[in-house]
């Protein structure tokens, strides 16, 4: 009964590790395979065989199990075939890089299925076989444990604390250690029934306080993620910045056909391509990177007062690999291979995406009233929308304060900085750019045309402004929706449109018009030299001489995947330098404190400590002292004349009816100072300093502790 009970509990334990997945994939899918792999891998360590054949038994049935549950698609019929084969050492060898690369919530697919099932019925596995085969009450938790922890570096970056999983692990964890240490303290291997009416309750009691105490602190809301370890994969775009091309697709002469779209709220006047978060004075970019996306995508946790809606899009000539999407995408149905980024809602095509056709669902944040006494977002997620870079002109300051002066809301500021913005003179032939010194000609220009402006300039402004204000805010690439046909927006390069979102608590990213639309030419033909677009990445320099070089090189991060594993290997560095001196000062310290005790006590006590503390600088130079042999027959085994004086002392310790004087004593103590000297002649030789730090008298002490335990147990 006993044994079966410690089987189910660890199957619990490690399908209890794998209920974690449930925020890694988009739907359940994937509990019956975790949950089989679970219950296989405790069954079979059940078997009473060697651990090779054990072993090759529990993979033949996992890899039957992972053909069978997550590789169906490469069967034929009911029979794997080499593909089987192949996917299923593809997925052992590389499953766990593909789940770091893959967008949160996954799709279940048998590529990403492989490593859970692996997890979990290692775990299982391992478990089982520990707690059947070994004594040691805490022993059968640890792989369990170890599967946990890797599932929360494959999780980190999905919200919550997912502290009731824990609960429940720390739950089954503490009554597998109550079984067991009842198993091997109660005679007959019955359990106890007082200390088990004792413990349960006080098992519950500590799951719960564990659950509240890391409630309150907030404990697990910010792990390590291991996808920050991974650079951005490059864009392969022709602009240095999305926002630099609006003005070219503008002026084109003839319009290119782009994209067509149908959305299901009328309201949706605008659609997103690219969002630029990163200001570094000169231009805006994006710091985004872009997982592969699956149909169930990462919703925007703050955006509850959002709208629902669903839109379908069909690309013509764009040239990618931005995507238009409306509000923030939840779902993707396509045929095309497409990267999602769960920080700023944006997707990108990463292959081919003329004549691509998908369809999404997606979040819409309305302006409502609700977002008069809407908060902005202020956790430290939504710092690096704050973020305002070195060289920034101290006239921008004064601006901002002056035009929202008597707002008293952060909404009631951004409408006020909308108004003045949207009040500018409007003009394409501006000057092109949207560094500081581009925003300052548009406020403060004192040349005929300098105030003039555009849309890439307007919704730099607001950003940059609302920013000073500290409010979440970027800079939106897309296009109008203009002129729809039964349904349908046919939409072209003259559409190409910026402005900027600002993100409110409970809304989610809200947009801003800074451009007045009114003022935009319906259908700007006039023919110009693009040329001069075309090389803004020359220009911008010399717009902004203000700016320091350091800005530049601070917007840069080319170099922050070398910074972090520097950082990491330090830190590894650290720890194991801090854990070798801490295991060292351990084992030195122990012998001390043992030494100090034995030279007290009773007089029999003290030669028998004496005789003790030969013996371990014996097992320091490697010699195995059975317990089974007298003190004599040591003492002939070791070939030491020092201790074969010390042993006749040590056996009357322990069989003389008369106790030794303090004359046997000392002599015993001086023998085992000679045994020493012996042993290392020199005080500082290295020999003497590998001894001091030789954890052998430590293991052996422990293994005589688990004899005399097990022999207690059978008795």
């Amino acid at each position: 009964m006993i044994r079966w009970l410690t089987t189910l509990l660890c199957a619990a334990l490690a399908a209890t590790s794998g209920l974690l997945y449930a925020e890694f994939f988009a739907t359940n899918g994937f509990l019956l395979p975790v949950l089989a792999s679970a219950t296989a891998g405790a069954l079979i360590a059940t078997l009473h065989w060697r651990l090779g054949g054990a072993l090759a038994l529990a993979f033949g049935v996992f890899a039957l199990l992972v053909a069978y549950l997550a590789l169906r698609d490469t069967l034929w019929g009911f029979v794997p075939t080499p593909r089987t084969g192949l996917e299923l050492l593809r997925g052992i060898g590389g499953g766990w890089a593909r789940m770091l690369t893959t967008g949160l919530p996954a799709d279940v697919r048998g590529e990403l299925l492989v490593t859970p099932m692996l997890l979990t019925w290692a775990a299982a596995f391992i478990a089982t076989r520990i707690a059947l085969r070994h004594g040691n009450a805490l022993a059968p938790t640890a792989p369990p444990l170890v599967a946990f922890v890797i599932c929360l570096l494959f999780i980190a970056k999905r919200p919550g604390s997912h502290l009731d999983v824990a609960a429940l692990f720390l739950t089954l964890a503490l009554t597998l250690v109550l079984l067991r240490a009842n198993r091997s303290a109660t005679p007959n291997r019955r359990m106890s029934v007082t200390r088990v009416v004792v413990g349960a309750p006080t098992i519950g009691v500590v799951a719960a306080l564990a659950f509240v105490a890391t409630s309150a602190l907030g404990l697990g809301d910010n792990r390590f993620d291991p996808r920050e370890l991974r650079p951005p994969p490059p864009l392969a775009s022709d602009a240095v910045t999305p926002l630099a091309a609006v003005k070219r697709q503008l002026r084109q002469p003839e319009p290119d056909r782009l994209f067509t779209v149908r959305v299901s709220e009328s309201t949706v006047d605008k659609i997103r391509t690219a969002a630029l978060d990163r200001f570094d004075g000169a231009l805006w970019t994006s710091s985004d990177s872009f997982p592969a996306a699956g149909h169930e995508l990462a919703a925007d946790a703050d955006g509850s007062t959002s709208l629902p809606m669903t839109g379908e899009v069909t690309i013509d000539r764009l040239t990618g690999p931005h995507l238009p999407v409306a509000g923030w995408p939840t779902s993707l149905e396509t045929q095309t291979p497409m990267g999602f980024c769960d920080s700023s809602g944006t997707l990108i095509g990463t292959g081919r995406i003329s004549g691509t056709t998908y369809r999404f669902s997606a979040q819409l944040s309305p302006r409502d009233e609700g977002l008069l006494l809407a908060p902005p977002s202020s956790t430290p997620k939504y710092r690096r929308y704050t973020e305002k870079p070195a060289g920034m002109p101290a006239r921008l300051q004064v601006l901002a304060l002056e035009i929202t002066k008597g707002e008293r809301t952060p909404y009631g500021q951004l409408t006020a900085l909308e108004k003045h913005l949207q009040s500018l003179p409007y003009s394409l032939d501006a000057r092109p750019g949207h560094s500081y010194g581009a925003i300052m000609r548009m406020f403060d220009g004192t040349q005929p045309g300098d105030s003039q402006a555009y849309a890439e300039q307007h919704a730099s402004a607001f950003a940059v402004l609302a920013r000073l204000l500290n409010l979440p805010s970027r800079v939106a690439v897309g296009y109008r929706l203009r002129d729809a046909k039964d349904g349908q927006f046919t939409v072209t390069s003259h559409d190409a449109h910026a402005w900027a979102e600002v993100h409110f608590s409970g809304y989610g990213w809200v947009a801003f018009e800074p451009t007045d639309l009114t003022k935009v030419p319906p259908d700007p033909h006039d023919p110009m030299n693009n040329a001069a677009f075309e090389s803004i990445a020359q220009q911008v320099p010399q717009e902004s001489p203000e700016l320091d070089p350091i800005v530049t090189e601070k917007g840069d991060d080319s170099g922050s995947l070398g910074r972090t594993i520097r950082q990491a290997a330090l830190v590894t560095g650290l720890g194991l330098a801090g854990l070798i001196v801490l295991t060292a000062g351990t084992i030195v310290l122990t012998k001390v404190l043992w030494r100090w005790r034995r030279r007290r006590g009773a007089p029999a006590d003290r030669v028998l400590g004496a005789w003790r503390e030969s013996l371990d600088r014996l097992v320091e130079r490697g010699l195995a002292v059975p317990v089974t042999l007298t003190a004599r027959q040591v003492a002939a085994t070791s070939r030491s004349g020092t201790l074969h004086r010390l042993a006749p002392m040590a056996e009357a310790a322990v069989f003389a009816a008369d106790e030794p004087n303090d004359d046997t004593v000392r002599a015993a103590w001086a023998l085992e100072a000679a045994m020493r000297r012996e042993l290392h002649p020199r005080r500082l030789s290295p020999g003497r300093f590998r001894a001091a730090l030789s954890p052998r008298p430590l293991l052996m002490a422990w293994r005589q502790w688990r004899l005399v335990r097990r022999a207690e147990v059978r008795r």
